[in-house]
């Protein structure tokens, strides 16, 4: 009988810790600045901007950013400050979808738009041109941390990826 109850009390366990790592995480998607870093053995031509409104399905275009030199190389990245955004209203997805010179076109993982959560979302991709070239979260930091980025946006010479 005592080990049936052990194994409850067990079950409850990791049910909290379970739920407590699942706040932690949903906290941590939230983000007003969105970036992007280039560690592929390609060029990125063109980074879109999209959102998805609060309870839509559908991404619409916001904003198209044609990159500097005129590519994105290996070790660059690209930021931008949605924070003062018309567009972004708390609750919306914003997301990245970039254009590989002589490749795919590839969407980058959203991130849940919140004014009162002021972070970044850093992404990466990697790969060739035509495979392994997801655009994958890598990180998140606060803002104080990332204060460099523009809501413009901001091209950063960040060197060779590792």
């Amino acid at each position: 009988m005592k080990p049936k109850a052990t194994l409850k009390l067990g079950l409850a366990g990791l049910m909290i810790v379970c739920g407590a790592s699942f706040a932690v995480s949903s906290d941590k998607n939230y983000a007003t600045q969105l970036e992007l870093k280039n560690c592929g053995v390609y060029t990125i031509d063109v980074i879109k901007l999209q959102k998805q409104p609060a309870g839509d399905n559908h991404w619409e275009l916001v904003k198209e950013f044609y990159t500097e030199g005129p590519y994105l190389n290996n070790g660059q990245s690209f930021c931008v400050d949605l924070s003062g955004w018309e567009e972004f209203k708390p609750g919306d997805k914003a997301r990245f979808r970039a254009e590989i010179g002589m490749g795919s076109t590839k969407n980058c993982d959203s991130t849940n738009f919140g004014e009162s959560k002021k972070g970044r979302r850093k992404m990466e991709m990697a790969g060739t041109s035509l495979n392994n070239n997801g655009c994958r979260s890598k990180s998140y930091k606060s803002t104080r941390s990332a204060s460099q980025c523009k809501p413009g946006g901001t091209y950063h010479d960040e060197g060779p990826c590792s």
